[in-house]
C-alpha cells in the first residue's frame, strides 16, 4: 500500500469517527453533501509584546479524495459550506500536501 492510500484511509477513518455531514457549494456548480471534520481553533494575536487577544477561527478538514474524483473541483477561496445551520465562506484553501485540506472559515450567517 503507498502512503498517499494510506493517509487517505487514515482521513476516511476520522472522517468516520469525527465528521459531520456539510453542504458544500462552489463558485461555480452545483452544492453536495460531503462528510468534514469542523474545528473552532483557538488563536492568539500578539502585538509586539503587548497583551495577546485570542479570538475563534473556524476551520474545516476535507478528505481530497471526495473531490476531483467526483467530478467536484478541488476546494477554494470563495466556496461556501453550510451546516449546523450556519453559512460559512471559505477564505483559505490550505492543502496539507497529503490527502487532506484545511478551510479557513468566515461566518455568512
Amino acid at each position: 500500500m503507498s502512503w498517499a492510500e494510506m493517509t487517505d484511509n487514515l482521513s476516511s477513518a476520522c472522517n468516520d469517527t469525527f465528521g459531520q455531514e456539510v453542504d458544500y457549494t462552489p463558485r461555480r456548480g452545483t452544492s453536495f453533501p460531503l462528510i468534514a471534520i469542523f474545528d473552532a481553533d483557538h488563536v492568539v494575536i500578539e502585538g509586539g509584546g503587548e497583551v495577546g487577544i485570542e479570538t475563534v477561527k473556524p476551520v474545516l478538514s476535507v478528505q481530497n479524495s471526495l473531490f476531483e474524483p467526483a467530478g467536484h473541483p478541488a476546494p477554494a477561496q470563495g466556496d461556501t459550506v453550510k451546516f449546523s445551520g450556519k453559512e460559512y465562506e471559505i477564505v483559505s484553501a490550505q492543502p496539507d500536501g497529503e490527502s487532506d485540506t484545511l478551510l479557513i472559515l468566515s461566518r455568512v450567517r
